[in-house]
């Protein structure tokens, strides 16, 4: 995919007083690799977003994304390596508004191989062992390495039915020598599930975690991920989970996983906090008419520092074709975030609407309008944006490769 995009906003800054207009022009380019066989299996996509400030605002930055994974099976069954990256961009503050100058590269990198022994024809025993390094730009507090074992008893009650009791050990070490390393062992039983057009994998366990300094901490380890093939052309997924976790594994976890509404991305610490999140996923229609809904509920709870928050939302988007090179696309968003020791309540509302035409066979253009607003109980904090964007590009939606 190549595409040129230009954009103008009446609010680059997202202030409440003395706003600024920008233009910006961004060159784009994106890959998608998708690739199975029996020994090698890739999914790969990336793009990557030169943008220029024409008023000079900002300086002129290179941004992107990158959401890859592969594994090799040199002996199928028995030894696998598994590789997986991601990298996008987060806030620094995600109190403050989401602008140039609030945000910052993080990667997530993580490798090992799965070893499989065959106990009986039902039973098998499976180690995954993985080497991680999670880097947050110009945040040494956030930036770790992680090495990590699990190890699984599986056993195959029926062909699409398992039950597992799994040990899984982690030890952090953080760059900044200031911050808090640890070491967290889960203890679970994982059911994973197969049935018809639905399938599910439910944990339940414990996690315990010794910190270098200060109180262990113990608590409920949970998961549940359902799918549900509604019909040829719906999907309802769901998931929920309530576990201890950090910056570094969240990055990962939304890497593999990523969620749209999960706008403000992570929180960057070197703090554990529990973490209880339901996200709900619906999709509807064919590349030519779909709709899809996203429902998102999250409470993080940290340990020691003050960055304690709820977050709620829902987004609704349609694509819908008007003629036979001609569509119209449009997205409704609301979120809310309370942040509990801050006392700083925000309220979000985006909302877009344009047209798309297909030009040729490859090449399309699209002009949308998008209104951004922000109601805050801080003063200073509100803000309204009104912004036209004009994208032409060659080859899929560069929406597809973030």
């Amino acid at each position: 995919m190549l595409g040129v995009q230009t954009e103008y906003t009446d609010n680059i800054t997202l202030a409440e007083t003395n706003t600024q207009d920008e233009t910006t022009l961004s060159l784009l380019g994106g890959f998608l690799v998708d690739h199975s066989a029996a020994e090698l299996d890739v999914n790969a996509r990336g793009l990557l977003d030169y943008r220029n400030y024409l008023e000079d605002t900002y300086d002129d930055e290179p941004l992107g994304s990158l959401n890859a994974r592969a594994e090799w099976r040199p002996l199928p069954g028995t030894l696998h390596w598994v590789a997986e990256n991601y990298f996008t961009q987060t806030t620094i503050n995600s109190a403050a508004p989401e602008t140039p100058d609030n945000r910052v590269n993080a990667n997530a990198f993580s490798t090992g191989p799965d070893v499989i022994f065959r106990l009986a024809p039902a039973t098998t025993l499976e180690t995954h062992l993985r080497r991680s390094e999670y880097y947050f730009e110009d945040s040494n507090t956030a930036d770790s390495s992680r090495n990590a074992i699990t190890v699984g008893w599986v056993r195959a009650i029926r062909p699409q039915f398992s039950l597992s009791a799994n040990a899984a050990y982690e030890g952090a070490q953080y760059s900044d020598q200031s911050q808090n390393d640890f070491t967290k062992s889960d203890y679970f039983i994982r059911a994973d599930t197969q049935r018809g057009r639905s399938d599910l994998v439910a944990d339940v366990g414990v996690s315990n975690i010794d910190r270098n300094v200060g109180d262990d901490v113990s608590g409920f380890l949970g998961r549940l991920s359902l799918g549900r093939q509604i019909r040829t052309n719906a999907r309802l997924d769901l998931e929920m989970s309530g576990q201890y976790t950090d910056s570094g594994m969240d990055l990962l976890t939304a890497g593999a996983a990523p969620f749209v509404l999960d706008r403000t991305g992570e929180q960057i610490s070197g703090d554990i906090f529990f973490d209880r999140r339901i996200e709900a996923r619906y999709h509807a229609g064919t590349s030519e008419s779909n709709w899809d809904a996203y429902l998102i509920a999250r409470d993080e709870n940290y340990e020691l520092l003050p960055q304690d928050r709820k977050s709620t939302g829902v987004r609704l988007q349609v694509h819908r074709g008007i003629s036979g090179s001609l569509y119209l696309n449009g997205y409704g968003q609301y979120r809310r975030e309370d942040y509990l020791q801050l006392d700083q309540l925000n309220k979000d509302i985006e909302f877009g609407l344009g047209l798309e035409r297909r030009l040729a066979r490859r090449i399309s253009a699209r002009l949308d309008y998008i209104f951004n607003t922000r109601n805050s109980n801080v003063a200073g904090m509100d803000y309204d944006e009104n912004g036209i964007v004009f994208l032409i590009y060659y080859g899929s939606d560069p929406q597809l490769f973030r």
